[in-house]
């Protein structure tokens, strides 16, 4: 079972700020984008399932955060190490770890973590309400080892 997940990122001029370092908001667009990836590398996308009942199911974020060690430049190739830290019966929780080249070594330049909630949407009112993980998730991921650190 898959508990990790790994892509590369370029970062583009559009995610940089006037200090010509990336914007923060766009960590958490780079933590969507290897998230996105792990589900695809699963066989499913994050959008567009239904419930038997025909209510709209989707993945709401319920918690997002981001310490920062190193800046991202313009063309830096940032790899993202996406680690399932915990799973329950509705809601799974990620650990994003971005790392970039610096002279030969790649260094952490931040870590954050994603906590997503699976649920069904009501179609006359909108309302959420969390939902048990599909058993296709809940077969095909587990959580990190206890003592599993990224190097």
């Amino acid at each position: 079972m898959k508990y990790e997940h790994r892509i590369a990122k370029a970062v583009e001029f559009s995610h940089t700020d006037m200090a010509g370092i990336m914007h923060f908001s766009n960590f958490f667009r780079f933590m969507e984008a290897v998230e996105h990836d792990f589900f695809r590398s699963l066989g499913k996308s994050i959008v567009g399932s239904v419930s038997a009942d025909g209510k709209p199911l989707g993945w709401p974020r319920v918690n997002c955060q981001c310490n920062f060690t190193l800046p991202l430049k313009f063309e830096d190739t940032i790899h993202l190490h996406l680690v399932v830290r915990e799973i329950r019966s509705s809601s799974i929780k990620y650990e994003v770890i971005f790392k970039k080249d610096v002279s030969g070594e790649l260094k952490e330049a931040a870590r954050g973590s994603i906590t997503i909630v699976h649920v069904g949407v009501d179609t006359k009112t909108g309302k959420m309400s969390a939902c048990i993980l599909p058993d296709w998730i809940s077969s095909s991921i587990s959580v990190a080892p206890e003592n599993y650190e990224v190097k």
